[in-house]
């Protein structure tokens, strides 16, 4: 590697050990909030698809429907989804966003907006279209890479280290 190269993966990798980024992206624990990722899932795909049976939200999930029927009375104990019978098949009931649901997810993707103005604050509008451009460019890269060689050597080193071989007989390294 060369010392830009070098530079550049520590730089990526100190992004991704920057306690703030993963606040930014990684999974969010708030104790403060009513609700977790399944519901917000749930919530977002009901954005997209309003008006889903719990065997439909199921499928798409690929969770069991009796998961989303706890997701979901945990959203309506909130009023955050409706269930409505459907006009054509009385059997089934429709999960359906309210408004109150809707407001919901507008703000928090209101929220994200704003702090990902704030983190790129600091670059012009052609600087974050370079950086998106180059970092969709890494990133096909790193998905075209066979890393099985990579990960075989990590493995083979690592039993190594532990293990010792001979005349088919295997020796504890201690």
């Amino acid at each position: 590697m060369s010392e830009v190269t070098n530079e550049l993966m520590r730089t990526i990798g100190g992004l991704a050990k920057n306690p703030n980024f993963y606040l930014m992206v990684g999974p969010r624990h708030d104790s403060r909030r009513s609700h977790h990722r399944g519901q917000a899932r749930l919530m977002r795909l009901l954005d997209k698809y309003d008006g889903l049976s719990v065997g439909e939200i199921a499928e798409i999930l690929d969770v069991r429907p009796s998961s989303v029927t706890g997701l979901v009375d945990k959203l309506a104990d909130n009023d955050l989804v409706d269930r409505i019978p459907d006009e054509r098949d009385k059997r089934i009931t429709l999960i359906k966003l309210t408004k109150k649901g809707h407001d919901f997810l507008q703000s928090k993707k209101d929220e994200a907006d704003d702090l990902s103005e704030e983190v790129f604050a600091g670059l012009t509008d052609e600087e974050q279209a370079t950086l998106l451009h180059l970092l969709k460019r890494v990133s096909k890269n790193l998905s075209d890479m066979d890393f099985g060689d990579y990960i075989s050597q990590m493995v083979n080193d690592s039993i190594g280290r532990h293990f010792r071989f001979d005349d088919g007989d295997i020796h504890i390294n201690l």
